[in-house]
Formats: structure tokens, sequence, C-alpha cells
């Protein structure tokens, strides 16, 4: 009778044991998602806590007034309505679009795809990006017709900040919200239900894909492109400029993509940038166009900007050198203006600088690369990705660089039995010359001085 409570007890103390132990699980299992959930909350305030700082002060990390830089630098908030009408007697002749603006209801109802083409912005070396550019290449293939949306980046958008704050805008979206919601922005603005595929484009490629297209003085062109006080007319204009130069550059080099050469300059674009695509698909989409006969009126591309704006556009001729150059000098004379301190070399010094800046990131990846070829492919990583060399205007420092560049990420992949992501890095390079260095376009003789 006297062991019998003991029985008891023990009996007790087992079943016990287990609960304590599932209790000391969940408890550390509890803890693990708290640290995970502040992780992530610490990382979104983070991410807005820099989207913030940046929309601010656009230029404050760099600290270069320059005329190069504006054309690689995130251009001024264009939130606040300042239209700048520019002397119409330096400018080129142009006509007017009044309906690129409009809201002209046409119900299309034949097949369509839709890429997003988005140039991004992300200071030289950081992964964080705006949507700078915001266009819809829609493939209309039953027509053979190609529509294009452009939509300007501050265009009123869901980022996930209060509305007082002012960055619920477009070009936040993609930084602070990733591309799915991104895309879901884009498509309820410019009033399509999907994007099938993407393209997105930093500055440095954009000046590659510039110097592509047969334009010597790309990053002149690029500021052209990007900017909105200057020739005036807010950021409709921009964006439609934008949009007008898409639409001029994709008739008069539809020719150059076709056959062997073609798809050598497709799979080369393709590795040049950031997208979903393929060369095939592109083939299949190029090829049904040409059945029906796209290639013969540039008037088969049409450019709508959303959200609708009643305004008359001005329609300048891009692939016009007059033209080009006409628009550079005037930007030019804007920014000699409002900054006379800027000397006519200041474009160089820039160059000059991003060159000591990427030969400084070289140099630190040799001392890291006997030790730590993961530490390498960090450093190295974002530079690459942005293709930053191409900022670089002296073609033999450009090409040392980026051999250079590429030559230590391929060999600290090939460090860490990753060969296929070695063969990946180098096929860059290979891609960029095909582009670059094989054919030469020459739209614009009259650039050659």
């Amino acid at each position: 009778m006297v062991n019998k409570p003991k029985k008891k007890i023990a009996k007790k103390k087992r079943r016990i044991f287990p609960l304590i132990f599932m209790f000391i699980i969940l408890a550390i299992a509890g803890v693990m998602v708290g640290v995970y959930l502040k992780s992530e909350y610490n990382e979104i305030k983070k991410i807005k806590h820099e989207i913030a700082i940046e929309s601010a002060d656009a230029d404050n990390n760099e600290q270069l007034d320059t005329e190069f830089l504006k054309a690689i630098v995130p251009d001024a908030d264009s939130g606040v309505k300042v239209i700048n009408v520019s002397e119409s007697s330096e400018l080129p002749d142009y006509e007017y679009d009044s309906d690129a603006g409009k809201h002209i209801r046409r119900v299309y109802s034949g097949r369509r795809i839709n890429i997003a083409v988005t140039g991004v912005d992300s200071r030289l070396g950081s992964r964080f990006k705006h949507a700078d550019a915001n266009h819809i290449i829609s493939i209309l293939l039953d027509s053979g017709r190609i529509e294009i949306i452009s939509i300007p980046r501050d265009t009123y958008a869901d980022a996930g900040f209060d509305d007082t704050t002012g960055q619920n805008k477009l070009t936040v979206v993609r930084a602070s919200r990733g591309k799915k919601t991104y895309f879901k922005e884009l498509c309820r603005i410019g009033e399509v239900d999907k994007i099938h595929y993407y393209a997105e484009i930093g500055f440095s490629q954009a000046i590659g894909i510039i110097e592509w297209l047969g334009f010597d003085k790309p990053n002149e062109t690029l500021r052209i492109l990007r900017s909105r006080s200057a020739l005036g007319g807010d950021d409709f204009q921009r964006v439609y400029n934008q949009g007008q130069f898409i639409r001029q550059m994709l008739f008069k080099n539809f020719s150059r993509l076709d056959g062997v050469m073609g798809d050598i300059f497709i799979g080369s674009g393709l590795l040049f940038v950031d997208s979903d695509l393929t060369t095939a698909k592109v083939r299949e989409i190029m090829n049904i166009l040409k059945q029906k006969n796209f290639q013969n009126s540039i008037e088969n591309i049409r450019l709508k900007v959303r959200p609708s704006f009643p305004a008359k556009f001005k329609v300048y001729d891009f692939a016009d050198a007059g033209t080009v150059n006409s628009l550079s000098e005037q930007v030019k004379k804007y920014y000699q203006r409002i900054e006379p301190e800027e000397s006519a070399e200041s474009g160089k010094a820039a160059t000059d600088i991003v060159y000591y800046r990427l030969s400084k990131v070289l140099d630190r990846a040799k001392a890291d690369s006997a030790k730590s070829p993961q530490k390498v492919i960090t450093n190295i990583g974002p530079f690459f990705e942005q293709r930053a060399w191409l900022q670089i205007l002296e073609k033999e420092k450009r090409q040392f660089i980026r051999d250079g560049l590429i030559d230590m990420m391929a060999n600290a992949y090939e460090k860490k039995k990753d060969t296929a992501s070695a063969d990946k890095i180098r096929r860059v390079r290979q891609a960029e010359d095909n582009l670059l260095n094989i054919n030469k376009n020459p739209v614009h003789a009259t650039q050659r001085q």
C-alpha cells in the first residue's frame, strides 16, 4: 500500500515530461518565427526608409553634379508640376500628336502579347530599383500591329505607404513591393489584362542599347529621353518621348533582326538585359508580324499615354541626327543656365570617376579571390548585373574593366564548382561584342566627328 502512491507519481511524471518537451519545442519554434518576422519587418522598414531618403534627395549619395551623371542617376521628382517651355527657335521642327493621351475606346478581341519594358534606376553597385520608365509593348497578333502604352513614373499606385507620404506612385511600387505587384499596377493603369513577358533595363544597359542603335553619343541621347524640365511638358511629354523613341527605333531596326545575324542580335540582346523572353519567342512574334506586313508602315505602331491626359504632345524625329543634336544642345543650355558652374569637361570627369570606382572594386576582388570566392561574387555581382562598365566612354578603359570583372566572377564560380554560372557570365562578354563590336549601325552619320 505504501508503494502505490509512488507508482502513481511516476506515471504522472512520465506523462508530464512529453508535455514539457512539446512546450519547449513550441516555445523555441515561436521564438524562431518571431525572430524571422522581426527580421522581415526590419527589412521592409529598411527598404521603405531607403525609398523615402532617395525620393527626398536623389543625388545625396554621389555628390557629383555633372552633365554625364544626369543621364545615369534619377532625375528630379516630377510629383511637383513644373513645366518649363523651351524657346521654340532653339528646338527642331516637330508635329503634334493630339490622340496619344485621349481615352479612345477601341475593343480589340484578337490575340495579344503584352511585354513590360521597364527602365530601372539604381545607383552604381546597388540592387535597389525604382521603375523610372514604364512601357507596355502590346503585340496585336491577328492584325499585325503594335501598341506602345507609356505610363508616367509618378502615376498613383499602391506602394504600401500612407498617402500622406507622397510615395504611392508607380516608380516606387517596383522597389517596395516587387515585380508581381508592379506588373499588376502596370496592367491596371495601362488597361491590359496581364503581362506575359518582361524586360528590365538599367542605365548602363540603356547606354549600350542606344550605342547599338547607332548613336555615337548614347549618354547624351539617354539624357534627352530622361529630360523633363529642359524640354518642357512635364512627365507626360517625357514618357511620350520615350515611347516615341521606342516606336521609331523598333520600326527602323525591325529588318536588322531578320535572318541568322538577327538571331545573334536577339540572343545577345536578351543576355544583355534582364528578361524572361527567349530568342525563339521573339522570332515567333516577328514572323507573325512579317506575315501581316507589319514592316510596311510605321503607322502599324500606335502610341498611347495612360492614364488619359488630353494634351498635344510634341513629336520629335529621333532617327534624324539634326533633331537629336538640337535637343541635346537645348538640354545642355538649360543646365548651363541653371548650373553655370558646370564645365564643358564635366562629362569626361564623371566617366573618369566611374572608371576609378570600378577599378577599386576590381582591386578588392583580386585581393579576395584567393580567400573567398563567394565574397568576390557578392561584391562584384551588382556591378556585373548593371553592366556598369558601359558608363565608361573610353572604349579601352571600358573593355579593361569589363574583362576584369567578368574574369573575376567566372573564376570565382569555377572555384565553387559552378561551371554553369561561370559559362553564363562569360557569354555576356560575347553578347556585348556581338552587339557593339561586330556590326555597327550608323544611324547618325553626322554625329561622327
